[in-house]
């Protein structure tokens, strides 16, 4: 059945990262019909759980302006051919699917806040020259079926990415694709995710499903990978970051160099991560 709308004050809750909001985006996100994860104490995303195509709604052409400047617009139930460049606070993006062979799917201008993007699909085209899903800041997705894309998002800062499935990258000459790339000030979550690599080569090619980097001259700091299924990367992780906390994720055998790599001017803690195939721990 059709999810409900969310409301512009539940939009204002996803984006603060207190304790009691924090679990009323968990409350929004579980699903009340499948058994979580022991580990991850969520449920694996894929096909059946993510993107528009579960909800039952039945999309329409999108025919709204491609730049969106009134603060509160809903695009819901559409078919979204093209790039979509988000210049207004509060805007949400709901059961719908955007295609576009751009080099962003979705670009949040500077000083634009609090974009959400719930059971939509974003399909970068298998565009081997496209960047990112959806890049910059200040934005949260929830259950994105997320593919095509050379990465599937651009994360600077007060970023949630919350039970969405990425897969199928668009791989190419020279491409070292990345699930998540952080290169900002951070406060990111990225919990209840799935990273998913099609082979063993394409899994080489991959830089890391969450990559954290200093290309700014900031280190980002109070980085969450929370719960998650990582299987695709040369390292699965990348850490070039203060605060980052690696915490009861299940990881895959895809990769090529190993399941983490971490700079000395880094901090990080983990805990309660194992392998998907055999439930044992990982130190």
């Amino acid at each position: 059945m059709p999810r409900p709308r969310i409301s512009p004050a539940t939009r204002r809750t996803l984006h603060r990262r207190i304790a009691a909001p924090l679990l009323a985006l968990v409350a929004i996100v579980a699903f009340a019909a499948c058994k979580p994860d022991p580990v991850t104490r969520t449920v694996k995303p894929d096909a059946s759980n993510t993107g528009w195509q579960h909800t039952g709604v039945t999309l329409t052409a999108y025919t709204g302006p491609m730049t969106i400047t009134k603060p509160g617009t809903v695009i819901d139930g559409k078919d979204i051919r093209g790039r979509l460049d988000i210049e207004a606070d509060d805007v949400t993006i709901q059961r719908s699917r955007l295609s576009s062979g751009d080099f962003y799917g979705i670009y949040v201008a500077k000083g634009a806040e609090r974009l959400v993007i719930v059971d939509t699909e974003l399909d970068g085209r298998g565009n081997p020259r496209n960047d990112s899903a959806v890049s910059s800041h200040d934005f949260t997705v929830v259950r994105g079926n997320i593919h095509g894309w050379v990465d599937g998002f651009k994360a600077d800062q007060n970023v949630n990415i919350v039970n969405s499935w990425l897969h199928d990258f668009a791989t190419g000459s020279g491409n070292h694709n990345d699930g998540i790339q952080i290169s900002g000030r951070g406060n990111i979550l990225i919990q209840g995710n799935r990273f998913d690599a099609r082979s063993k080569s394409e899994s080489g090619a991959m830089n890391a499903s969450v990559y954290t980097n200093t290309d700014y001259g900031i280190r980002p700091n109070n980085v969450v990978v929370r719960g998650n299924w990582i299987n695709a990367g040369g390292y699965f992780v990348r850490i070039d970051a203060t605060q980052f906390k690696l915490e009861n994720n299940r990881f895959g055998r895809w990769y090529s160099y190993g399941l983490m790599r971490s700079t000395p001017q880094s901090t990080w803690t983990d805990t309660g991560n194992v392998w998907d195939d055999t439930g044992q721990p990982i130190k």
